[in-house]
């Protein structure tokens, strides 16, 4: 299974899961994505400029500051009236990350602990590719 067969299965698993991207937030690129609607590259760039930012740019380190902790952010949360959107950096390559947009309505535990394992399960195929 290629990576864009890997995102369009964890999205499947979750119809309110709208689009997921995974990214390397170093070059600013979305390197594969799975959407219900087709998505302009404008869009994909800025999911994954918000994903740079949460997890490893000013907004990561202002938080960072408020839990006083040393850790680097693993995973941030955005929650909108209409929308979740959920990003998750990886465990073994700080610069790739997972770029979730979700419905209001999704289960974020189930789908927090499913797209980790998921992240995990592809990361192992692409380091033995």
């Amino acid at each position: 299974m290629d990576i864009s067969e890997s995102l369009e299965a964890l999205r499947g698993k979750f119809p309110d899961c709208m689009t997921v991207a995974f990214a390397d937030i170093s070059t600013g690129m979305v390197l594969a994505s799975s959407s219900q609607e087709h998505l302009n590259q404008e869009h994909l760039d800025a999911l994954c400029a918000t994903a740079a930012d949460m997890l490893s740019g000013e907004t990561a380190q202002r938080v960072s500051t408020v839990f006083e902790g040393d850790a680097p952010i693993q995973h941030a949360i955005i929650f909108e009236r209409a929308e979740v959107g959920l990003f998750l950096k990886s465990l073994h390559a700080p610069n790739e990350v997972l770029c979730c947009a979700c419905g209001s309505g999704i289960d974020l535990v189930a789908f927090l602990r499913h797209a980790r394992h998921h992240f995990a399960d592809f990361e192992s195929c692409l380091g033995a590719a």
